[in-house]
């Protein structure tokens, strides 16, 4: 690293230092060696306790290569086969029509429900301190997938949660005792550890903030709350010292796991996925990086490795606000400015923009699923199951997905529709609520109770003149959120995970005499889910 780069990269997170701000620590590694490790920010608002590289944080989603690896490591003992059925080793779990195996877990091309989603489709969330083995028997219990095995991808915790009970069940072990011998303790990570529960006293550990703003333009910050148990979907904690040791181990591969970890998959129709083992593969700039991200309330996570550079980043904060997927990459522009071949993302171009603005939003008729945009900041923005995903110009009229993780690729703007793209090559036209028949019925009419036999009822109700929905599940009826009628047969139910908004897409079923007779719900990670009206 040269006498410029490094003031740069400082510049990059100059903000987070400003006083009463938490932050993120940063380490970057060229050839397996540190050429810079930073904190910014404080790991404690209450007790002005500064960042630094020992500061150890929740690094969520990064834990899932690590239970990957141990899978790998047990296979190569001959405890698992990772081409048998998942029932071999989990036999409650409901078997469908096409068999899932350990490797699609490992993959996130299984099709299962996500965790998360599903426990707030059983009236629970990540505020109630679910257990792992509640969790386990809940999705043991669903009776249908959201896709083939090996069709396709969708992001799923659940996976990685069946696999922390595999190995459970197999080593009658933890799967953190697995972790700590096998990886953490050999590679010399002492700071690294899976708790045992999320409410450990964890040495150096950083607080996690949600970034908030106020009516009159000022800023403030929460504590990010969360009760649910993590395993092996998520439950690590890691400080960027041991992370610079975990991404030498990327190049150095002393376990035998990473070449496995990191190749690339294809998807039953030959197109390659961007999700290995635990591990997401990219290409940024016309060169291969691959990494993961993680996320949870007040913490977020990425660390990332360009072997053709041989350059690494690890980025972890401790507030919503940053954004280490983008940091990350920005360190790379900084460290490399010569080692790649492509120009940057660009922001989406004003023409682009405003032809998606103006149809906006659009609506995938069938399922009631939404997208709408953002152009109000520095890019356009694309909204999906309500969040903001930001974008970059792909040419005319086309824009792609920024953010790692997604099923989503990128979307085509047409006149009066969108063509949205997904990573294993189908695409779906959304077409815009403008050009639709308005909706011509009361909200009265959707007034019901709705019931799926895996999941907690829908219930919709009239509060005044307000269409409100809310799941009623066994930890009572969730507090009703608005509704918003899109056409006569797609509806929109607010949410809240936590503290992320979201949504679910409601298409509703009638029978031939138009009459409501059920819904299929869409949510981010669960899909065409059938409820049918009592």
């Amino acid at each position: 690293m040269n006498d410029a780069q490094k003031p740069e990269i400082d510049a990059l997170f100059e903000q987070w230092t400003a006083p009463g701000r938490p932050g993120a620590a940063v380490t970057v590694l060229r050839e397996g060696h540190v050429i810079h490790a930073a904190g910014y920010g404080l790991s404690s608002l209450e007790h002005d306790v500064p960042i630094t590289p020992r500061t150890a944080f929740r690094i969520a989603s990064v834990t899932k290569q690590f239970t990957c690896a141990i899978i790998l490591m047990l296979a190569d003992k001959g405890l698992v086969d990772i081409d048998a059925e998942i029932q071999t080793y989990l036999p409650e779990v409901q078997r469908y029509e096409h068999p899932v195996t350990v490797t699609h877990l490992m993959s996130n091309t299984a099709g299962i429900r996500d965790s998360l989603d599903t426990l707030r489709l059983c009236g629970g969330g990540i505020h109630i301190p679910h257990s792992h083995d509640e969790t386990v028997s809940i999705i043991a219990r669903q009776s249908a997938p959201n896709f083939k095995a090996g069709a396709s991808y969708l992001y799923s915790n659940a996976n990685f949660l069946l696999l922390t009970e595999i190995v459970r069940r197999l080593t009658k072990r933890p799967l953190s005792d697995l972790i700590r011998d096998w990886i953490t303790e050999p590679l010399g990570m002492h700071d690294t550890r899976l708790p045992a529960s999320y409410a450990d006293v964890i040495p150096r550990l950083a607080n996690g903030y949600l970034r908030r703003d106020r009516e009159d333009g000022s800023i403030y910050y929460e504590l990010g709350i969360a009760a649910k148990a993590l395993s092996g979907e998520g439950g690590m904690v890691s400080t960027a010292d041991d992370l610079a040791i975990w991404l030498t181990n990327y190049r150095d591969d002393k376990l035998g796991v990473i070449e496995r970890l990191s190749a690339l998959r294809q998807f039953e129709n030959g197109v390659e996925s961007g999700y290995a083992l635990g591990i997401m593969t990219e290409m940024y700039r016309g060169r291969r990086v691959f990494g993961h991200g993680g996320l949870w309330p007040g913490y977020r996570t990425e660390i990332a490795y360009a072997p053709e550079l041989d350059i690494a980043v690890a980025v972890i904060a401790n507030v919503d606000a940053i954004d280490p997927h983008v940091m990350a990459r920005r360190v790379f522009d900084i460290v490399s400015p010569d080692g790649f071949t492509e120009p940057a993302a660009i922001p989406v171009s004003e023409a682009s923009a405003e032809a998606a603005m103006a149809g906006a939003p659009y609506v995938h008729v069938a399922t009631g699923e939404r997208i709408g945009f953002d152009n109000s900041g520095e890019t356009l923005v694309a909204i999906v199951f309500d969040r903001p995903v930001t974008l970059a110009d792909c040419g005319p009229n086309a824009v792609r997905f920024v953010s790692g993780g997604l099923e989503l690729t990128g979307i085509d703007i047409e006149v009066n529709a969108v063509r949205v793209h997904s990573i294993d090559g189908s695409s779906r036209t959304y077409a815009s609520v403008a050009t639709l028949p308005a909706p011509s019925r009361p909200a009265s009419d959707y007034v019901g109770r709705y019931e799926n036999p895996d999941l907690a009822a829908v219930v919709l109700a009239m509060d005044g003149d307000q269409l409100v929905g809310c799941v009623d599940g066994n930890y009572g009826p969730a507090s009703p959120m608005p509704v918003e009628i899109i056409t006569d047969d797609a509806l929109s139910m607010t949410v809240q995970l936590g503290p992320w908004p979201g949504c679910n897409a409601l298409a509703m079923q009638r029978d031939a005499k138009g009459q409501i007779t059920g819904l299929v719900l869409n949510a981010g990670r669960v899909k065409n889910t059938p409820y049918k009206r009592i």
